[in-house]
C-alpha cells in the first residue's frame, strides 16, 4: 500500500512539474511566412506579440485580429510551435491596378485598396469614387468590374494601360487600341471575345475593339496619319470603315 502510494504520490508531482514547466515557457522566436513585399518587422509589430510572454498566455484569436486590420494582408493565422515559437502565416492580397494618386496605392479584385511597392507597375483605374486611403474598399460598381478584370485572360490583362470602372466600362491597351465592354453585363464573356479579336488581329493598329454586343463586335484599324496637303491642292480626307466581327 505505502509502495503504491509514492508511486502515485511521484506521479503526481511529475504530472505536475510537467504542466508548471509548459505553462511557464516563454516566447523566445516568432516566425513569419507567406510574405512577398511586407516587412517581416512591421507585421510582428502589429501582431502584438512580445519575446518572453508566456506562450500559454497568449490569444492567438487577437493576434490573427490584428494582423487583418493591415490593409495589404488578406489573411492570416498564428499557431504555437512548442516550445517556444509562434508561428505567423500571412497571405498578402494581389495588386491588379493602381491609383493615380495617391503614390503606390494599389487596388485587388475584391476592390481592397492598399499601399504596395507593386504599384507602379500596373495598369490606372478611372473613375474610382468615395473614400480613397489604404485600407478602404471601392463601391460596387468599381468592384464589378476589378473582380472580372482579375480574372481576365491573361493576355488581355497584361496590355492594359488603363481601366475605366464607368459605366460605361473600358480599357486602354498598351497599344493605344480601346476596349469597349459598355455596361457591366457578362463582362467575362466580353472580354474572351475581346481577346479572341485581338489574337486574330495581331500586327494590325486598331482603334478601337466594341464587345458591348459580345454576339456581334466590331472592330476598326486605326486611320493612318493623314499626309500634309500639297501647296495649292485640296485636302481629301480618307474614312476608315468599321468591321464586324462574328463571335468566337
Amino acid at each position: 500500500m505505502f509502495r503504491r502510494r509514492l508511486v502515485v504520490a511521484l506521479v503526481i508531482t511529475l504530472v505536475a512539474g510537467v504542466a508548471y514547466a509548459v505553462y511557464s515557457l516563454r516566447i523566445e522566436q516568432i516566425r513569419v511566412t507567406g510574405l512577398r513585399t511586407l516587412d517581416p518587422k512591421q507585421v510582428i509589430e502589429q501582431s502584438g506579440l512580445r519575446g518572453g510572454e508566456r506562450i500559454l498566455w497568449v490569444r492567438l484569436s487577437a493576434v490573427v485580429r490584428r494582423l487583418e486590420e493591415i490593409p495589404a494582408v488578406a489573411s492570416a493565422t498564428a499557431e504555437r510551435s512548442f516550445p517556444q515559437t509562434v508561428v505567423i502565416h500571412v497571405r498578402e492580397r494581389t495588386p491588379i491596378a493602381r491609383l493615380d494618386a495617391p503614390a503606390q496605392l494599389a487596388v485587388d479584385g475584391r476592390g481592397r485598396l492598399f499601399s504596395s511597392s507593386a504599384a507602379a507597375k500596373l495598369p490606372v483605374v478611372e473613375g474610382i469614387r468615395g473614400t480613397v486611403r489604404a485600407g478602404a474598399t471601392v463601391e460596387r460598381d468599381a468592384r464589378v468590374v476589378l473582380g472580372a478584370f482579375s480574372v481576365f485572360p491573361e493576355s488581355l490583362r497584361t496590355r492594359t494601360a488603363r481601366i475605366a470602372v464607368g459605366p460605361p466600362v473600358v480599357l486602354l491597351l498598351t497599344d493605344g487600341t480601346e476596349v469597349r465592354f459598355g455596361s457591366l453585363a457578362d463582362l467575362d464573356r466580353k472580354a474572351r471575345v475581346a481577346e479572341a479579336i485581338l489574337r486574330a488581329e495581331v500586327g494590325q493598329e486598331l482603334a478601337y475593339v466594341d464587345v458591348r454586343s459580345p454576339s456581334v463586335p466590331v472592330s476598326r484599324k486605326r486611320e493612318p496619319p493623314t499626309p500634309a496637303p500639297t501647296a495649292g491642292a485640296p485636302a481629301s480626307p480618307t474614312a476608315a470603315t468599321p468591321t464586324a466581327t462574328a463571335a468566337p
